[in-house]
């Protein structure tokens, strides 16, 4: 007998509230394999495919909608009070996310331990060329640490990021449907040799 699978937060999301990952990948173009492990096991979503998701979900989905998934999502972890000294130094460019910290200058010891992160992995996030990396969970502690807001702060990171025009969704469409029927004819003419 095969192991049920058990979901994570984010696959009960989903299907809790009816959004099919097949429409996710039309709008999004996260491949449908990526979704699943996304859904089904402890897999690491990154800010920019946790953006995408959120946008993808529902037509001009609000700030507060997407801190209530967030909310939702992650929560499993926790944050700890942390002691609000500010101590920053170094000479590196920071990512946005390196931006965001450094304006509420907090040490990088301080904000790792408030919000439970490896404080090397804290520091390279920080200053990472690029944000793709961050663990959308990591964000979300840390906003929780600084008692900011969620949704604003993921904007002002993956803002740039677009969902698929509603043409490239289409070719997604097709192409799809192209490869479910050559799967089906393979799938029949194996079992007419049987």
């Amino acid at each position: 007998m095969a192991k049920k699978i058990k979901p994570t937060f984010l696959g009960v999301y989903l299907r809790n509230n009816g959004i099919e990952r097949l429409d996710i990948y039309f709008k999004t173009s996260i491949i449908i394999s990526k979704l699943e492990k996304l859904s089904n096991n402890k897999a690491n979503l990154n800010v920019y495919n946790f953006y995408l998701i959120a946008k993808s979900s529902k037509d001009n989905i609000s700030q507060k909608e997407v801190n209530d998934m967030a909310e939702f999502v992650f929560q499993e972890y926790n944050t700890k009070e942390i002691d609000m000294q500010t101590l920053v130094k170094g000479d590196k460019e920071l990512s946005k996310f390196g931006q965001f910290v450094i304006n509420f200058l907090h040490t990088q010891k301080s904000l790792a331990d408030g919000a439970d992160i490896n404080e090397i992995q804290f520091g390279n996030l920080m200053y990472a060329a690029t944000d793709k990396n961050l663990i959308a969970v990591d964000l979300f502690l840390t906003c929780k640490t600084l008692k900011q807001d969620f949704a604003q702060v993921l904007e002002t990171i993956c803002g740039h990021l677009q969902l698929n025009s509603p043409e490239r969704q289409e070719e997604l469409r097709l192409e799809y449907e192209a490869k479910l029927a050559i799967a089906k004819t393979k799938r029949d003419s194996e079992r007419g040799k049987e």
